[in-house]
């Protein structure tokens, strides 16, 4: 027994003297050896200039050094990765024994860091000469940082960002936050932001919230955050509101890496609520241009393609805002730059008027999507609009509209379209109805004849290829079909269609009345762009009206000929050709010169011979015209009854 308690006795002594030896030894001794341990491990220069401490017996074990300075990558941009004047932390020497470098906290004073990546995507913060994604650097569990610069650069994503952060004083009893500040570039788009947050970032703790507020500028895009975070580098979490506002939606792109349309300037206000892979966007609300838009909008990023999913609303909708979607130019608005107001200048004064902007393929193959939209009131200039349902799908590369719904005229338009962006160049088809169209309200100009035009029905089935919506419909192929029946026809549209001076002076006269369409069929095959005329006839109770020519799509031209019959003796009437020709910017209708001169010389000999009289019988048409078959001529060209 007492051998026992001599044995403890001098444990105990040398645990003491151990613990006094350690508690009063000068580290910096160490110094050098610290530093050579450091570089033959990593294989750059670590120097500490000031005073090395250890603290043994904290819990973990704490170390301070002065005056750091540790070497960046050989092919780095800056001497040195890491410059501090004071660099401390605490260390778990457990996790030493299987190699790994655990720092459960860091405390930095005045540091300078440059973290990048080379172009092959080497990254200087990996230690090792053969890199793969899924090395890490050591764990840190808690930073606090005061008076720091940061400093990324990564050549192949075009960024470039210094980030400088303060600590400012501490109000009475509480605890001082950060300050942050940062300028340069993110993705290729000049970049600023600010923000301040809780004095510890607690970079990989996922259950306490860090609180944030933040500024973000990139571009023209801004993004204000105000809520919490969870877990700054794996971004376990996040809660807060959310407003997004910038001149064009296409510009999220690098930032957010989500495909959306050419718009005119936006503002969201929204609800963040981030977990896991998932992104929501909750009860957001906000304008596009002069368009509201409210609802719903989730962000998965569980593999290496994102998918937006989104149920999205709109009370008053003005189409211009949807030119994005099929490549046009969005609206010039007020707080459009004077940039963009050049653009939209120059663009509205060129001849085009199908839309000539190329798909970007990449960003549809990038991402997937499923969005359902619908707008209950649609503004559009000179088009009688309603109401709009969508249903877009986005798979893979394919992208569909199905279906596109539309109330139009009182009736319905409703098409189905296809894009392939997976083919070289990529594939279109859509399949589109015409349902039960009030011609009086798609074409109100003519409202003023106070006569009804009745219903319309039809359809346009049509493929291509291509690399903008131009270039698809400039060598389409397929057909389009449109017939109506029932309503009435302005007899002095008629007059003038025929050339009917007669009449033209008697309705002027006497008044315009209306006289009964019995149908009106416009049937057009397409091939290789070209819209060739298979049927063009508006048969009335006194005229028929038929036409031939083409519709050039590629070239946006125009080379139609219609032909008016009377089906009664007319007088005064000098029937010919009108041709209507020109680009879809500008059209032109002329008659055919020959028979008005054939005609009006023939009155003119014959009235010279007669004394006069003889002038008129040039001048008077017999009327041969006969009824066309419409019944036959609709079943033809729409496949269905009108009105479908």
């Amino acid at each position: 027994m007492a051998i026992l308690t001599r044995i403890l006795i001098a444990l105990a002594v040398i645990m003491t003297a151990l613990a006094v030896f350690l508690a009063t030894f000068d580290w910096n001794w160490l110094r050098s050896y610290v530093e050579r341990g450091v570089a033959e491990h990593t294989g750059r220069e670590f120097s500490v200039g000031g005073n090395l401490e250890v603290e043994p017996f904290s819990l973990p074990p704490r170390v301070r050094m002065e005056k750091v300075r540790f070497q960046n990558a050989p092919w780095g941009t800056a001497p040195e990765m890491l410059r501090s004047e004071t660099l401390e932390f605490r260390i778990n020497p457990l996790y030493l024994l299987v190699g790994k470098v655990v720092l459960p906290e860091v405390r930095l004073s005045q540091p300078s860091i440059v973290l990048e990546r080379s172009k092959d995507g080497k990254r200087n913060w990996i230690l090792k000469k053969t890199q793969t994604e899924a090395d890490r650097p050591p764990y840190i569990g808690r930073l606090m940082v005061d008076r720091g610069v940061l400093i990324y650069r990564d050549p192949a994503g075009k960024t470039d960002l210094r980030i400088e952060v303060s600590t400012p004083p501490a109000a009475d009893g509480q605890q001082a936050g950060i300050r942050f500040t940062a300028g340069g570039l993110f993705e290729g788009l000049q970049t600023s932001a600010r923000g301040e947050g809780g004095p510890v970032l607690r970079l990989r703790d996922e259950t306490t919230p860090y609180r944030i507020d933040a500024r973000f500028r990139a571009g023209d895009t801004r993004l204000d955050f105000d809520g919490t975070v969870t877990g700054l580098v794996s971004l376990a979490a996040a809660r807060g509101r959310l407003k997004l506002d910038g001149k064009d939606m296409a510009e999220l792109f690098p930032i957010l890496k989500i495909s959306l349309p050419h718009t005119p300037p936006y503002r969201i206000d929204s609800e963040l609520d981030h977990s896991a892979d998932r992104w929501k966007l909750q009860h957001f609300s906000g304008r596009v241009g002069r368009s509201d838009l409210s609802g719903d909008a989730e962000i998965q990023a569980s593999h290496d393609r994102r998918k937006l999913t989104g149920d999205l609303h709109s009370k008053l909708l003005d189409v211009a805002d949807l030119s994005g979607f099929i490549g046009s130019a969005p609206p010039v608005m007020a707080s459009s730059s004077a940039a963009q107001k050049k653009e939209a200048a120059e663009e509205a004064a060129r001849s085009r008027v199908l839309p000539s902007a190329t798909f970007g393929l990449q960003r549809i193959k990038a991402m997937d999507a499923d969005v359902r939209f619908e707008a209950k009131s649609i503004q559009r200039k000179g088009l009688p609009l309603d109401n709009l349902t969508t249903h877009l799908v986005l798979q893979d590369g394919v992208l569909t509209l199905k279906p596109l719904n539309f109330g139009v005229a009182q009736g319905n338009i409703v098409a189905k379209i296809r894009l392939d962006a997976n083919q070289t160049p990529p594939a279109f088809r859509s399949d589109v109805e015409f349902r039960k169209l009030q011609l009086a309200e798609l074409v109100p100009q003519l409202k003023s004849t106070k006569a009804s035009f009745g219903l319309a029905g039809g359809h346009a089935d049509l493929s291509g290829r291509g690399q903008s919506f131009a270039e698809i419909l400039g060598q389409a192929n397929g057909e389009v079909a449109l017939a109506a029946s029932g309503g009435t026809v302005s007899s002095l549209l008629l007059a003038f269609a025929e050339i009917n001076v007669g009449e033209i002076i008697r309705a002027l006269l006497a008044g315009d009345s209306n006289v009964p369409m019995r149908c009106g069929v416009f049937d057009f095959s397409v091939k290789n762009g070209i819209m060739d005329s298979r049927t063009f006839i508006i048969d009335t109770q006194v005229s028929t009206i038929t036409g031939s020519g083409q519709i050039d799509l590629k070239n946006e031209t125009v080379n139609l000929t219609a032909k008016a019959s009377a089906k009664q003796l007319s007088v005064l009437a000098a029937p010919s050709p009108i041709h209507v020709t020109g680009t879809f910017k500008q059209l032109h209708a002329a008659p055919e010169a020959g028979p008005l001169v054939a005609r009006g010389g023939a009155a003119a000999v014959l009235g010279v011979l007669t004394g006069g009289i003889g002038a008129i019988i040039p001048l008077i048409e017999a009327g041969p015209g006969k009824d066309s078959p419409c019944g036959e001529l609709i079943a033809r060209a729409t496949g269905k009854a009108v009105g479908r």
